[in-house]
């Protein structure tokens, strides 16, 4: 069920979503939902959407833009998923001159801008020398984003999205001579694209983009962006050219399913404390490890529940995720740099238990890592 500050709302389909957000103020949702899009949504007032803890996923009908928000509106997304949005210009969402957009602890994925295609040029008349010139393709630009306003995103993780150019037109015939054929579509920012105004990046993971680069134009670096490519020039504490090795997009524990950061993930303890930021989209607490985590998910370190040492083994038993890998190795030395593995487990979501005999040579440290 949703529900906004001017009345309630009886169910989760388009039609009452769009309900819910036609007057100005806040909407929430009672329960977890997944709510497809049947067409695209006008944000004309002041709005916010909040998960209040559930588990939230937008999804486009990959054929129409997901939102446009109308200038001079403030509209803020907290906590959800989009996917599945497509248009040529933001296929996600599409923000207006003098618009302001805020995402934080947001997931935009497979979502795509793709440049609309020519027709062919006219054909010449009998006594016609040249045939017409085919038109260029439109361009294709912000898979998930296209600013012409204000947007900043918080502690959000944009992937797999994509911008493709349309398909130029083909020259038309002539008694001589054909004309030419049309130019292609050009294709700017598989994710974002800026195209006037400010583009804010705080946290956030610009990933696995399927074509026309991560981003496009000028950005600010609010400190600590993960770029897979060298399409956004940032600043230094941000990372371009990176793999932020993520896993693929699942249940990784909580509300929601995420893109969690695998070992030796950059986006680990690399973000920046934000004091009204206390949780991550799945609602687990922020931080984990020793700094906030870049991206929507918080890894969660490793934890031993309990250890046991009799006179011949010794156990310990630890939470395991769904989808993870947990590895048990062991040093005689902390100097020294390799390990040797003992066990590897796939996460269940359950208490998983480890035991071994004692060694009997000496001293052992043993370690658990995610993967």
């Amino acid at each position: 069920m949703l529900f906004r500050v001017l009345g309630n709302v009886t169910n989760c389909r388009d039609k009452a979503f769009r309900a819910a957000l036609s007057g100005r103020g806040l909407v929430g949702f009672t329960g977890n939902r997944s709510i497809t899009l049947n067409g695209t949504v006008n944000i004309a007032s002041n709005t916010t959407i909040l998960t209040s803890g559930n588990a939230v996923t937008l999804a486009g009908d990959n054929t129409n833009r997901m939102f446009t928000v109308s200038s001079g509106v403030v509209f803020t997304m907290t906590g959800l998923t989009l996917t599945g949005g497509r248009n040529n210009n933001g296929g996600a969402i599409y923000i207006s001159t003098n618009a302001t957009v805020q995402l934080t602890n947001c997931n935009l994925t497979a979502n795509s801008a793709n440049g609309l295609p020519e027709t062919i040029g006219n054909n010449g008349e009998s006594n016609s020398e040249v045939g017409g010139n085919g038109g260029a393709g439109g361009d294709g630009a912000g898979g998930s984003f296209y600013s012409a306003g204000n947007a900043i995103l918080v502690n959000s993780t944009l992937s797999h999205g994509s911008a493709t150019g349309g398909t130029n037109g083909p020259a038309g015939s002539g008694v001589f001579d054909a004309g030419h054929n049309g130019l292609p579509g050009q294709a700017y920012g598989g994710n974002i694209a800026r195209g006037s105004g400010t583009f804010t990046l705080t946290n956030t993971i610009l990933s696995t983009n399927l074509s026309g680069g991560c981003g496009y134009g000028i950005v600010v670096d609010g400190g600590n962006i993960i770029c897979a490519d060298g399409s956004l020039a940032l600043g230094g504490s941000s990372f371009t050219n990176t793999d932020p090795r993520l896993g693929p997009f699942r249940d990784n524990g909580g509300i929601t399913k995420t893109m969690y950061p695998l070992a030796g993930s950059l986006a680990i303890d690399s973000g920046s404390e934000i004091p009204e930021l206390s949780y991550d989209q799945r609602g687990f607490l922020r931080p984990s490890g020793s700094h906030t985590d870049i991206g929507s998910v918080e890894a969660m370190l490793p934890t031993l529940t309990s250890g046991n040492a009799s006179s011949t083994t010794f156990s310990f038993t630890y939470p395991t995720l769904v989808g993870l890998t947990y590895v048990v190795q062991f040093k005689t030395n902390l100097n020294d740099t390799a390990s040797t593995l003992l066990s590897t487990n796939v996460g269940s979501g359950s208490v998983a238990n480890y035991s071994t005999v004692k060694s009997s040579t000496g001293s052992r440290f043993y370690r658990l890592l995610v993967q």
